[in-house]
């Protein structure tokens, strides 16, 4: 794919049940990475060909599950340039939906300022128009409209990943499925800086 950056949630830092480090295995062409805590299956962590400053792991006031987002920053032309990966909470019990809702807010809170961000994870939106809505009024913009199914893997119905920008315009966004290697579709865009963005 020949990406900059790569975002994964659900990580798994060891390849197998024999050991190995799955960042040395899989991602050994990425020369700087970030691992965020391992939580059950929740596990956040980016990867990069462009220096990563200022990791940190940032945890969710309201989650039904041990739900965070890591957050990086790098330099692009000159620029701090926020890159983060989440992974948000699904319609789990009574507070599923209720938690998702607080963590967008807070994502918005945190990033809806920042003149270069990327945001990109599992969102778990199980309306994507209307759950998506306050990044779009917040100055966000989405990478994947709803048009593009990214879940289950093998037979894609739900829109429910996603990549959220701000200081950059969309020049390309393509979806893999490949359910042999993963329950979800493999999602992937080429984004523009946009100088003086605010």
């Amino acid at each position: 794919m020949d990406v900059d950056f790569y975002g994964i949630c659900e990580y798994e830092p060891y390849f197998s049940k024999e050991g190995g480090s799955t960042r040395q295995i899989l991602f050994e062409a990425f020369p700087y990475f970030f691992e965020g805590n391992k939580s059950g299956y929740n596990c956040n962590a980016l990867f990069s060909d462009i220096p990563l400053y200022n990791s940190m792991t940032g945890s969710y006031s309201q989650a039904t599950q041990e739900r965070y987002f890591v957050e990086s920053t790098v330099k692009i032309n000159g620029q701090d340039v926020k890159i983060v990966e989440t992974h948000l909470d699904w319609d789990e019990g009574e507070n599923g939906a209720r938690s998702r809702e607080s963590q967008i807010k807070q994502l918005i809170e945190a990033y809806s300022q920042k003149p270069y961000v990327i945001i990109a994870g599992d969102f778990n939106v199980s309306d994507a128009k209307k759950e998506y809505d306050p990044f779009i009024t917040a100055g966000f913009q989405l990478a994947n409209d709803g048009s593009l199914c990214t879940y289950p893997a093998d037979k894609p119905t739900v829109a429910i990943d996603n990549i959220l920008f701000r200081g950059f315009s969309l020049d390309s966004i393509k979806v893999i499925s490949a359910p042999h290697l993963s329950d979800h579709c493999l999602l992937y865009c080429k984004l523009v800086f946009q100088y003086g963005s605010k």
